[in-house]
């Protein structure tokens, strides 16, 4: 079984490429910020800013995002698919509780799975004849090896330098605290 935990390498090897895309869709919030920005002109992507409370301008997104609740959300203990609890019925929302890092653990094995999903109509005819199995990764893998794809190439531990929490710390003989 996969183990996802924060802080240490469970996920299998090839399963998130570092990569980054060149321009992102987002909405007009946590992301319109000076580290953001900062990180844009490190790695040389770019965000498009959606109006706002304009789902449409983001339409994929928005579809995907459906999608991932559909498949995640409504499968969770506690989920009631918009079902009214009857009277003296328990309360759903007693079962549902997950912190962040359960939750993400299911959302990332969603993610996993969903690309792992054979899509052979999805695939190039040449990656079929070479005998890759057409899974979403494997398209997604095709096309960067056979550099078929716009991505810009990163170093995950780059990457993740500059993604992660800062916090205030001081440097003492025995340690950092």
């Amino acid at each position: 079984p996969i183990r996802i935990r924060s802080g240490q390498r469970r996920i299998p090897i090839g399963h998130w490429p570092g990569m980054l895309c060149r321009s992102y869709i987002a909405d007009n919030g946590e992301l319109r910020a000076a580290e953001i920005t900062e990180v844009e002109s490190i790695f040389g992507f770019s965000i498009e800013y959606t109006k706002t409370y304009h789902g449409a301008s983001k339409g994929d997104v928005e579809s995907q995002h459906r999608t991932d609740h559909v498949a995640v959300d409504n499968k969770l203990p506690g989920a009631t698919q918009g079902r009214q609890k009857a009277r003296g019925e328990k309360d759903p929302a007693d079962d549902a509780i997950l912190n962040y890092y359960e939750y993400m653990n299911i959302l990332l094995r969603h993610y996993i799975k969903y690309n792992n999903e054979l899509v052979p109509d999805r695939a190039p005819l040449e990656m079929i004849q070479a005998g890759i199995t057409p899974s979403r990764i494997n398209i997604l893998k095709w096309y960067r090896d056979t550099h078929q794809s716009a991505e810009i190439k990163v170093d995950l531990e780059h990457l993740r330098a500059h993604t992660l929490d800062r916090w205030p710390a001081v440097i003492k003989e025995n340690g950092i605290y």
